[in-house]
């Protein structure tokens, strides 16, 4: 594992912790994270790839950072090289929406009120 992908792993595992009811599966072979049965993630040593708001995608594109998923890019998702990474929020913003964007209204509002 590079330094960055260990890095980048263990930051974007940091996020992950904080969103109710994500699960890790095996999909031929990637690590994929799931909210119910929709995936929302995709997670290797080197990036990964996540559902992106179509209103941010354009301004997203144009981050060094950014770098085309295969099969999954033209439904509107997005890559992330660890190694270019040079603003962490980001990418833990990026995650968030993601997980917004797939999961279901009432774990999303357990996000906005954790104590309801």
């Amino acid at each position: 594992m590079s330094r960055a992908g260990g890095v980048g792993v263990r930051r974007v595992e940091a996020v992950l912790v904080r969103l109710p009811e994500v699960v890790e599966v095996d999909w031929r072979g990637n690590r994929t994270l799931l909210v119910g049965k929709r995936s929302f993630l995709g997670l290797d040593d080197g990036g990964l790839a996540c559902r992106a708001d179509k209103d941010e995608r354009p301004a997203l594109v144009q981050r060094p950072w950014y770098t085309p998923p295969p099969f999954v890019a033209r439904y509107g998702w997005i890559g992330v090289r660890f190694d270019l990474v040079d603003d962490w929020d980001e990418v833990a913003e990026l995650v968030e929406t993601a997980y917004r964007i797939t999961a279901p209204k009432r774990l999303v509002r357990l996000l906005e009120n954790p104590l309801s």
